[in-house]
């Protein structure tokens, strides 16, 4: 609710625009224009008998305020249907930072919420997701060479029959994560990363170096065959018999 003199303005709940039903103008506000206008004759002569101000210029002015209010204090805001266009282009304008392709290195998602964008079937390579939040995403049939993730929260996301070669999870939080049939060769995981996976079938992990206590939980749901690479999860991971 923001307020001037002589006028109050009344934000749409919905986030909207504003329109003229939302914006009030108090009766003191209104009497003050009816004397005005009675004092300097002429419009004033018209109104006066029947205590009302001027409708159309009264609203112009209103609105004019209502503008300059939504200007400075960014009052409109985006409908919802926006929200996967505005997330899709936080990667196309720079919002998280890349290698290959689409611009100059920049910093990147940090601190931005990603959660439950789909970037399913998109090629993603050598862009950065450091440091982001990016629960139950979609990154189902994404090509993700060379993508990093480090320090990214990617609890529930879903990566099945993903390219993921040489990708970075570097402290990344993989909890309850899916990557069913996903390429995930020779990605960098360090140490400290929580991999605890909720689906690993058909995944081939060939060439990714995992903690001991880290494979001791993959080989334990580790099952099936990558149906690209032909290649057994078990024997990716080098699982005892």
């Amino acid at each position: 609710l923001c307020y001037l003199p002589g006028l109050t303005w009344v934000a749409s709940p919905t986030g909207g625009a504003t329109t003229r039903s939302q914006l009030q103008v108090p009766s003191r506000t209104r009497a003050e224009v009816v004397a005005g206008a009675s004092a300097s004759g002429g419009a004033g002569s018209r109104v006066g008998e029947e205590g009302r101000e001027p409708e159309h210029g009264l609203w112009r002015a209103v609105a004019a305020a209502a503008l300059a209010l939504a200007v400075l204090f960014g009052a409109v805001q985006p409908p919802a249907g926006a929200q996967q266009a505005l997330i899709s282009s936080k990667i196309k304008a720079g919002g998280a930072s890349t290698s290959a392709g689409l611009g100059t290195r920049k910093i990147i998602t940090r601190g931005i919420n990603l959660e439950k964008a789909n970037y399913a079937g998109q090629d993603l390579s050598g862009v950065s997701f450091q440091q982001s939040i990016v629960r139950e995403a979609n990154f189902k049939g994404a090509k993700l060479v060379g993508t990093s993730f480090f320090d990214a929260d990617l609890a529930y996301t879903d990566f099945t029959g993903a390219e993921m070669t040489q990708a970075n999870l570097e402290l990344a939080r993989a909890t309850d994560a899916i990557f069913t049939n996903a390429i995930a060769t020779d990605m960098y995981v360090n140490g400290t990363t929580r991999m605890e996976p909720k689906r690993i079938d058909g995944a081939d992990f060939t060439g990714t170096i995992f903690r001991k206590d880290q494979l001791n939980y993959l080989c334990k749901i580790a099952e099936g065959t990558n149906p690209v690479t032909k290649v057994d999860t078990r024997e990716s991971l080098m699982c005892p018999e």
